[in-house]
């Protein structure tokens, strides 16, 4: 038994040293659920949902077309979050949706993304009542038509883009955490925003109430209206900070203890059976067993699973079993296709390891 556990963790520091794993810090991993790539739609609102994975916590999931945010919405700052908004497309084309998500020290990590086309026609219109309804004359439903939408667009240029705070908020000298931080914004209060950085993620509005000029994080505040419109702002100078003085008559600190940063290393992935029906098939097999096989020489403090299947999803904590393993059931679904299973494996220092695997959901008589 002790000539395998040493064999185990020979085998797990190699792997350690061959692959790239993802470290805490790097920013969190998102998936997009829908809508899924390469999807055709009439001109309709259009539902995004995207799931985001990071050992600090997930605490924003942004959504955007191409480099223009739609939306960021507040998660609840678990290693595992999810988020969903509507979309309505401007009009026919090809677009390039993103989910990017934020872990709780502020990293950004890759985005998801899903390419969609909106074709010019409109979603099929509600069947008509059985009973009649006198119409108005065509020509003056038209002019009112013309009048509201014109109406509409002279609202929608006449308001500049604003961000409304999620909670009460912090508004700072400049585009970081380290600018002091000059006054306050309220929750459920809008600013309008002045500025931006290139990418958008740090913003300058004024002060709703004393006019100030300040800078908030786009990734704690809805933002709405076109922020392609504002100007690209420059970030002030950090003040200098005095050099931090010594206290006389003190040794100075040893150094710090060596700090845990080799990630958790996984020896086996597998999912049984490779092939379940769809639920209501009676008979046959419904659900799943996912194992996942992994070492630490630290520990491993948790290991958590999400999977998702034509927009059906979920998520795990996995139990111990003995003998480095972790299970966990899945299933059963009500729809079919291809089941995405994604998840990570943490240890106590934080490190972590994703892992992810598939199977398939099929139908009972297809």
């Amino acid at each position: 038994m002790k000539k395998l556990l040493h064999l185990l963790l020979a085998g797990g520091l190699i792997l350690i040293s061959l692959i790239g794993c993802r470290q805490a810090g790097e920013g969190p991993r998102a998936w997009m659920d829908e809508p899924l790539d390469e999807s055709v739609f009439p001109m309709q609102r259009i539902t995004l949902q995207a799931h985001a994975s990071d050992a600090d916590g997930v605490t924003n999931i942004i959504f955007q077309v191409g480099d223009e945010i739609i939306r960021a919405i507040s998660t609840g700052g678990g290693r595992m979050e999810k988020a969903i908004i509507e979309w309505m497309p401007p009009g026919a084309g090809k677009y390039t949706l993103l989910a990017l998500a934020v872990d709780g020290s502020g990293n950004r990590g890759m985005p998801a993304a899903s390419t969609i086309t909106i074709t010019g026609q409109t979603a099929d219109a509600l069947p008509a009542a059985p009973f009649a309804v006198e119409e108005e004359p065509e020509e003056e439903i038209q002019e009112e038509s013309e009048e509201e939408e014109e109406d509409q667009i002279q609202v929608s240029e006449d308001l500049p883009p604003s961000a409304l705070p999620w909670q009460d908020i912090n508004c700072r000298g400049g585009p970081s955490t380290s600018y002091e931080i000059i006054t306050y914004l309220r929750k459920d209060i809008p600013a309008e925003i002045t500025g931006r950085l290139p990418d958008s993620s740090w913003l300058v509005v004024l002060h709703p109430e004393s006019g100030a000029s300040c800078w908030v994080s786009a990734g704690i505040v809805d933002v709405s209206g076109d922020l392609g419109s504002v100007s690209i702002a420059q970030a002030p100078p950090l003040p200098e900070q005095p050099p931090a003085e010594e206290p006389e008559g003190e040794e100075p600190p040893g150094p710090p203890p060596e700090e845990d940063t080799s990630p958790p290393v996984i020896t086996a992935v597998s999912v049984s059976p490779q092939t379940i029906y769809q639920s209501g098939c009676s008979g046959e097999a419904q659900t799943l067993i996912l194992t996942v096989e992994a070492i630490d020489i630290g520990g491993i403090s948790s290991v958590e699973a999400a999977w998702a299947v034509s927009g059906e999803i979920g998520q795990s904590v996995m139990n111990y079993v003995g003998a480095n393993r972790y299970q966990v059931t899945i299933g059963p679904f009500s729809k079919t296709g291809t089941l995405n299973i994604y998840g990570s494996v943490i240890d106590g220092a934080a490190n972590w390891t994703p892992f992810n695997i598939t199977a398939e959901v099929t139908c009972c008589i297809c």
